[in-house]
Parts: structure tokens; C-alpha cells; sequence
């Protein structure tokens, strides 16, 4: 059995481990950059790759599509769903990859399942985005449509502040995504001194790993482990799970990594954001679980002997 390893990096420390992984359960991995890809129409072939031939593949795994500019963006979802119509099996497929990429669709599935999530206003017109930094509070932050690992995402506390930081993104063309900003606490049972978020590893509907991402300092929110955060040993309440299980299947997900924070207001779980392409160098650190081995081994219960 073969498998299509979609992802940017393919080089990376993580990918490393995924491809030892499936070797060791007797399927050969092939990492392909989605940069490389091209499609077919009424050709002989249907995908083209430099190096690698498409159709030896018997399914995909989605490890990352890559920031790039817009219309590439969709264009690489576009593949996805091509991958698909001519019979592939992707994990995650093409619409969970697609729907949770986009936090302003994430968002709206959650609160449209009666998930918990942050009051979040998505807008394009300058003047709806200065009301939406009232209408949430005066306390927010501000997120890319697209984008991970906190990148692009910062916190806007000052209206006359906000009012040129929205100004500014607007004249670049930005949309806005506008969430109120949550106070996060130490979860129930836990000791964390500084604002911290827990990450839920999903893989089917178990979570198999968990930690808590403990900022650097009581000043610095973003718990991020790429932007200096910590991660800790998390054993997980049962409530937690179930929501991170309802959230991860609202969006359709098979692999991912569920965000969510105590917060402080409510007293209780709130999902922050659905991951399809969730990394796992940071909770291999405080956890047991071998993850790439459990996702080779998923993979295989899905896709069978090929």
C-alpha cells in the first residue's frame, strides 16, 4: 500500500516520524508539496507530480496545503476535491480540510451546534469592524481567516488603537475576524500560574493525547507552544473530551487538534479553534502516546490492505 503524504514541509522532524511509522506497518509513504501538483482534464493522466507518480497512490493523508497567496490557497483545496472525485481517499478529506481552515466557517459551525466559542464578528466593511471592537467589548483579537500556530494574530485593547490597526488592514484588502477576547483560568485540578489553553489530539473519535500550553509570562496570552509556550501534562476531564469530540465531529474531522481554554467568565470549556493539521512535536514532550504511530494506524483501518 502506498500513501500520498500532502504537506508543505516534507522534510520536517515530525515527517520524519509519520514515514517510519507507516514503514513499520508495511505501507510506503510519498511526501508530495501541493506546490508541485498539477491537474488533468480528458488526459491520459489525471495528476502530475515531478518525481512521483499520482496514480500509484491508494489514498492521502492531508498533513498541510501551505500558506501561500490566496487564489493558490483555493486552488490547492481545489486538488483536494479532484483527489477525490476521481476516487481517492483523503484523511481528512477535502471538505473537513477545507471548512477548518477557515476560522469564520469553524466559527460558525460551532455556534450553529451549540458548541461554546467566543462572540466573534467576520466582516469586510471598515466601519462594521470599529462597531464589532464595541460590540465585543473593547477587548479583542484579531485573527487571519487562514492561518495557524498564532501567526498574524494579535490583541487590540484601545479603540483610537484599533480604530488605525483596522484602518490599516483594511487598506490591505484584509477581512476582518474580530473575537472577543476570554479570559482563560487554570483548569479544575490544575496549577497553572500564567493564561493557558489545553490542546486535544483527536484521531477518530478518541482522543488519544492531550496537554496544556502554558504561556511565557502572567502578561503574554498567546499559550502557543511555536510562540514560547509551554507544554504541560494534561489528563483531561470528561467533559472536555465530549466537547472536543461533538467539535471535531461538526467540523467532520478524522485527525486533529481541538483548542480550547477554561475560561475564567463562564466557568467552564470553550472550543477556540478545530486544527486538521495538527502538529505534535510539543505534546510528545509530556505525553506517552506514540501519535504518528496511532495515525499510521488509523490510516490503515480505513484504507485496509489497498
Amino acid at each position: 500500500m502506498n500513501v500520498g503524504i500532502l504537506c508543505s514541509n516534507t522534510g520536517g522532524i515530525e515527517h520524519q516520524q509519520l514515514a517510519k511509522a507507516f514503514s513499520s506497518i508495511g505501507i510506503t509513504p510519498f511526501f508530495l508539496d501541493p506546490a508541485n501538483l498539477s491537474m488533468g482534464v480528458n488526459l491520459e493522466h489525471s495528476f502530475f507530480h515531478p518525481k512521483i507518480r499520482v496514480d500509484e497512490m491508494d489514498g492521502f493523508l492531508i498533513r498541510g496545503i501551505g500558506i501561500s497567496l490566496l487564489n493558490r490557497c483555493f486552488f490547492r483545496f481545489d486538488l483536494l476535491h479532484a483527489l477525490e472525485t476521481r476516487g481517492y481517499r483523503l484523511i481528512n478529506s477535502a471538505m473537513a480540510t477545507e471548512r477548518s481552515f477557515n476560522k469564520s466557517i469553524t466559527s460558525i459551525m460551532l455556534d450553529a451546534n451549540s458548541i461554546p466559542t467566543p462572540s466573534t464578528v467576520i466582516a469586510e466593511d471598515l466601519k462594521h469592524a470599529i462597531a464589532a471592537f464595541d460590540r465585543l467589548g473593547g477587548d479583542v483579537l484579531v485573527k487571519p481567516v487562514y492561518g495557524s500556530q498564532g501567526v498574524g494574530m494579535f490583541r487590540l485593547q484601545e479603540r483610537g488603537h484599533a480604530e488605525r490597526v483596522l484602518m490599516e488592514l483594511y487598506q490591505l484588502g484584509s477581512v476582518f475576524y474580530l473575537q472577543e477576547f476570554l479570559e482563560s483560568a487554570s483548569p479544575p485540578g490544575e496549577d497553572i500560574a500564567n493564561p493557558c489553553d489545553a490542546r486535544l489530539f483527536m484521531v477518530g473519535t478518541e482522543c488519544i493525547a492531550a496537554m496544556i500550553r502554558e504561556s511565557a509570562s502572567p502578561s503574554t496570552w498567546k499559550a502557543n507552544v511555536h510562540a514560547g509556550g509551554t507544554p504541560r501534562s494534561f489528563n483531561p476531564p470528561r467533559e472536555a473530551v465530549d466537547l472536543a469530540i461533538k467539535a471535531a465531529s461538526t467540523m467532520s474531522v478524522e485527525l486533529a487538534g481541538i483548542d480550547m481554554i477554561y475560561s475564567r467568565e463562564s466557568d467552564d470549556w470553550t472550543v477556540i479553534e478545530v486544527n486538521s493539521c495538527p502538529g505534535w512535536t510539543g505534546l510528545s514532550t509530556v505525553s506517552d502516546v506514540d501519535v504518528p504511530r496511532a495515525v499510521a494506524m488509523y490510516y490503515h483501518s480505513q484504507l485496509g490492505d489497498g
